[in-house]
C-alpha cells in the first residue's frame, strides 16, 4: 500500500475511526473496539501463515517466531513505515511517535480492512506485511538497534532518506541512521528497508554491540 493510497483511505469514514486515539478531543468514535478485533486478526493470520509457511517446524518454534513477528516492537516498525504517524489523532503531538500508540492504530487499521473487504482482503494485507519482516532474529538489525536505544537512552533510533537514484524498476536508496540526533551511520541498499537494515548494522557495529 502506497503513502498515497493511505492519505485516500485515513480520511474515509471507518478508516478515519482506525486512526483516531481514545483520547482525541474525548471522541467516542476512537479505534479502541477496532484495536481488539486487529489484534486478533493478527493473530490467527499470523499463525496460519507460519503454519503454511513452515510445515516442519514444531509447535514451540512456530511460537517464538509468531511471537517476534507480532511484538509491539515490530507492528510498531511496520506502521512506521507505512508512515502512520501522519494520520494518526491524538490530543498530544508527541504521542504519535509512541511505539504501542502505532501498533495498536496498525491493529485498528487491520480490523477496518477486515470489515470494509473481508476475510480475502485481510488475509492478503497481513501476510504482505510479516512476509516482508519474516527474517531471522539475529540478522534483523532494525529491530536489535530499536531495542539498544530504548535501553541506553529511552528513545528511538530515527531514519532518514539522503537520496535516491536510478529509474523506477532499478532505484537504490541512501539511508542515514541517527541517535539523539547524532549521525551513526549511512547506507545503500535497493529498496528502503534494505538500506535501513545496513545502515543499523553499521551502527550496531559502531557502538560495539556487534563485532
Amino acid at each position: 500500500m502506497t503513502k498515497e493510497d493511505l492519505i485516500k483511505l485515513s480520511g474515509l469514514k471507518g478508516f478515519q475511526q482506525a486512526f483516531t486515539h481514545k483520547g482525541f478531543l474525548k471522541s467516542e468514535a476512537n479505534n479502541e473496539r477496532l484495536e481488539f478485533l486487529g489484534d486478533a486478526l493478527f493473530h490467527f493470520l499470523g499463525a496460519e501463515f507460519l503454519y503454511e509457511k513452515y510445515p516442519d517446524l514444531k509447535e514451540g518454534d512456530l511460537s517464538k517466531i509468531r511471537s517476534r513477528l507480532l511484538s509491539g516492537l515490530t507492528m510498531a516498525e511496520i506502521a512506521r513505515e507505512l508512515n502512520f504517524q501522519d494520520y494518526i489523532k491524538v490530543q498530544e503531538e508527541g504521542d504519535k511517535n509512541n511505539s504501542r500508540l502505532l501498533a495498536g492504530t496498525l491493529e485498528a487499521f487491520t480490523a477496518t480492512i477486515y470489515l470494509k473487504g473481508g476475510m480475502e482482503a485481510v488475509k492478503k494485507w497481513v501476510r504482505s506485511l510479516l512476509e516482508e519482516h519474516l527474517e531471522d532474529e539475529d540478522t534483523n538489525y532494525k529491530s536489535q538497534l530499536q531495542e539498544w536505544c530504548q535501553k541506553a537512552h529511552q528513545q528511538l533510533p530515527v531514519y532518514k532518506l539522503v537520496r535516491q537514484e536510478g529509474k523506477d524498476h532499478n532505484k537504490t536508496f541512501s539511508i542515514e541512521v541517527f541517535i539523539k540526533g547524532k549521525s551513526m551511520a549511512l547506507a545503500k541498499g535497493f529498496s528502503k528497508r534494505k538500506a535501513q537494515q545496513e545502515a543499523a548494522k553499521k551502527a550496531l557495529k559502531k557502538l560495539e554491540v556487534l563485532k
